[in-house]
């Protein structure tokens, strides 16, 4: 079953951190995010 990706939301590092934080977005779609766009993921 292939996991579909919600397209990339123009949200800060921050933002995301937040919603690892609350629950709302898996870990390792925040490392991807953060790979993709140049961030040093804070874990």
């Amino acid at each position: 079953m292939p996991q579909r990706k919600p397209p990339m939301p123009d949200l800060s590092q921050e933002q995301f951190r937040a919603l690892v934080e609350a629950g709302l977005v898996p870990l390792r779609r925040y490392l991807e995010i953060c790979a993709a766009r140049g961030w040093k993921p804070a874990v």
